[in-house]
C-alpha cells in the first residue's frame, strides 16, 4: 500500500476560513488519496487458489471434446478439473508442435482460453522490458518459473491460430501469464505469484498463489 505523507499540519481554522468551496476541495481531495490507496492494496491484496484433479475424457463436457478432437487432432490429452476461488473449470492438456498447451473450458465446455508454455527469453523486447522493470521494483529478488501465452477469442478464431491459418487472425487476443517465485521488502520467505502481462508489457494483474494442490505434475 502507498503511504502518503503531508508536509505540516492541516489548521483546521484555515478550512473554516476558506468556506464552502475550499472544505469541499479538502474532502474531495482525501476521498480521491482513499481511492488510489485502496486500489493500489487491491493489486497487491488478490489472492489464487487452484486445486486439480484428473478426470476422464468422458467426465469432460461434450462441447469441449469436440473442439479439442477438431483442433488437436491425433493428439494425446490428459483431462482435468480445476477447482478455484472462482468456481470449477475443466481443462485440457497436451504437447502440440512441440509445445504444452492448456486449452480451458467452463463447465459448459465453452472455451475460455489456450495457454502454450513459452521460454521468457524468447518474448519481443518492449514486452520483457516492461516486465524487468515492473518486477525490478516490485521485489527484492525473484525468479520467472514458468511462462506462457495466453489466447483468447471465438473458438473459430482460435482454432485457426492453432493450425496456423491466417482467417479471423485479428480477432484473437494475446497476454502472457508469468509464474514468478519473488520475495518483496519484509517478507521472510519468498511467495508464488501469478502475473498477467499485455502486449504492451503492462501488468493486468497480479495474483499470490496462496495453495497449489494437484493430483498430477504441472506443466
Amino acid at each position: 500500500m502507498i503511504k502518503l505523507k503531508f508536509a505540516g499540519r492541516i489548521d483546521q481554522k484555515k478550512i473554516v476560513s476558506l468556506g464552502p468551496k475550499g472544505t469541499k476541495c479538502y474532502l474531495f481531495l482525501g476521498l480521491l488519496l482513499l481511492i488510489l490507496s485502496l486500489s493500489t492494496s487491491r493489486l497487491y491484496a488478490q489472492k489464487k487458489m487452484e486445486r486439480e484433479y484428473g478426470i476422464k475424457a468422458s467426465a469432460a463436457p461434450e462441447r469441449a471434446r469436440a473442439f479439442v478432437h477438431k483442433t488437436y487432432m491425433r493428439t494425446k490429452v490428459k483431462w482435468y478439473r480445476e477447482e478455484s476461488l472462482n468456481g470449477f473449470t475443466i481443462e485440457a492438456k497436451l504437447k502440440w508442435e512441440g509445445k504444452k498447451h492448456s486449452i480451458e473450458f467452463d463447465t459448459l465446455g465453452k472455451l475460455q482460453d489456450i495457454e502454450i508454455t513459452v521460454q521468457y527469453q524468447m518474448l519481443n523486447d518492449v514486452i520483457k522490458r516492461g516486465v524487468d522493470n515492473y518486477l525490478s521494483n516490485t521485489f527484492q529478488t525473484y525468479k520467472i518459473n514458468k511462462t506462457q501465452l495466453q489466447l483468447t477469442g471465438n473458438e473459430s478464431a482460435l482454432q485457426a491460430a492453432i493450425l496456423n491459418k491466417t482467417n479471423n487472425s485479428s480477432m484473437v487476443h494475446e497476454k502472457y501469464e508469468l509464474v514468478v517465485e519473488g520475495k518483496r521488502e519484509g517478507d521472510k520467505i519468498k511467495t508464488f505469484y501469478e502475473i498477467l502481462i499485455d502486449e504492451h508489457g503492462k501488468v493486468v494483474h497480479q495474483l499470490k498463489i496462496v495453495e497449489r494442490r494437484v493430483n498430477h505434475l504441472i506443466f
